[in-house]
């Protein structure tokens, strides 16, 4: 849900009504598939790690198969951070890619700054939101993925194993 609603805060042509739209009706994307249409409220970033025949597949297509593309993907992936996370997880920039200074600050003290999206175009309703989260089931599979690979590299990273 926090990507979709950034989404709509970025693109401010955009409402929960058309997320809603999009989630409800297989929508063309247009000339901006990446932030219009279905494939933006319908696992994301499942179509997008599964690659273009699962981006471009109709609304509610996506699989556990293009679930498990997605995961094999994520795990090539040498640094995984998490944005709720990122305190923990920045350790594995420094530890990768020799970062150790991010924005003027230690990798050790750097904190991640969240943002509250605010407007009556960005409100959902319990029921919108509730609709959401069942058609992105495979989203949300690969987020608690994603969160368990980050774990590991940056256990990795700090236990100086740098290989992924």
């Amino acid at each position: 849900m926090s990507r979709i609603l950034s989404s709509i805060k970025f693109h401010k042509n955009q409402s929960t009504v058309m997320a809603m739209e999009w989630a409800r009706t297989d929508t063309p994307y247009g000339a901006a598939p990446v932030s219009s249409g279905s494939p933006v409220v319908d696992n994301f970033f499942v179509r997008i790690l599964s690659g273009s025949s699962t981006y471009f597949k109709p609304l509610g297509a996506v699989t556990a198969h293009d679930l498990e593309a997605a995961k094999a993907v994520l795990n090539l992936f040498d640094v995984v951070l998490i944005l709720e996370q990122l305190n923990e997880s920045i350790v594995q920039l420094a530890a990768v890619l020799g970062w150790t200074t991010f924005l003027g600050a230690s990798a050790a003290s750097t904190p991640h700054r969240v943002y509250k999206i605010y407007g009556a175009r960005t409100r959902f309703t319990a029921s919108q939101i509730r609709e959401l989260r069942e058609l992105n089931v495979y989203d949300r599979a690969l987020y608690d993925h994603a969160r368990l690979r980050s774990g590991e590299l940056s256990a990795r990273a700090r236990s100086g194993q740098f290989a992924a």
